[in-house]
């Protein structure tokens, strides 16, 4: 038997919010308070190898769909590849995005300062002998649970992509039915036919059984997960399908209040 909520009961008529679940603004606020520490740093952090790992699996990811969108270009009349990056945070994915050989790119993300970060990051790969940046972009400050993102893109930007992406941050909007249900709407309304949403996230289920076997809280030297304050370990007691709070704290990255995605209410 699932450890989650029965998914019978994920209709559009039952709601699943938790009273008193941290803002938005909280999350814009932590990553608006991480600063950019360098190539150097970066490359001296005891994360070097997770950060490593996640940005093999991102770039094995990024690599796939767009050589399948390449494929496929002839047969939906595509002419360029437009991404849309959601929740792009300083901008990590832009190299890869370069290297796949794409037209224009959005990036939105709710951290203003952040965002500019990705700007500057951006900016930082003209060429160095024609000065020419690798593709058109734009970069929008958006809360993806609770705006309608077409209504927030310049009237430059385009309306509609090959490609939507959403890397280690379509978590955060399962604090409720509503928030979930906005932000995969602005992931996927978008994509033209025939394009893909790709995406990653952490696997609920194993955070779980790694929860129970800890008590509800289980470390090691650079990271800890411990349970929140609104839902049970007990066995006998389903996990909310939205609003399951858990606390994800990573040495000089992210420590605030995340929920577990269900991935099989995903689908």
């Amino acid at each position: 038997m699932s450890d989650f909520v029965e998914l019978v009961n994920t209709s559009k008529n039952t709601k699943f919010d938790v009273v008193s679940v941290p803002s938005s603004s909280l999350v814009a606020s932590h990553y608006n308070a991480i600063p950019e520490i360098g190539i150097q740093k970066r490359n001296n952090s005891s994360i070097l190898h997770l950060r490593n790992l996640n940005n093999w699996m991102k770039s094995m990811l990024i690599a796939d769909t767009l050589d399948r969108l390449k494929s496929q270009s002839e047969k939906f009349g595509w002419e360029q590849i437009r991404v849309l990056d959601l929740a792009c945070g300083k901008g990590g994915d832009l190299r890869k995005w370069r290297v796949g050989g794409i037209d224009e790119i959005v990036m939105t993300d709710i951290a203003e300062v952040s965002l500019q970060d990705c700007r500057d990051r951006f900016n930082r790969m003209r060429d160095r002998r024609t000065r020419r940046l690798p593709f058109n972009a734009h970069f929008v400050q958006a809360d993806l649970i609770e705006v309608d993102l077409p209504d927030c893109l310049p009237k430059e930007a385009p309306k509609q992509f090959e490609i939507a992406s959403c890397q280690f941050a379509l978590h955060y909007a399962f604090r409720s039915e509503q928030s979930a249900r906005k932000m995969i709407e602005n992931c996927t309304k978008m994509i033209q036919a025939g394009g893909y949403f790709i995406g990653t996230i952490t696997n609920a289920s194993a955070i779980v059984q790694y929860l129970r076997k800890s008590s509800g809280n289980f470390s090691n030297r650079v990271c800890s997960v411990s349970l929140g304050n609104n839902f049970s370990l007990d066995e006998e007691s389903p996990i909310p399908l939205f609003g399951a709070e858990i606390r994800f704290r990573l040495e000089g990255v992210v420590d605030c209040p995340e929920y577990l995605c269900y991935f099989p209410l995903l689908q």
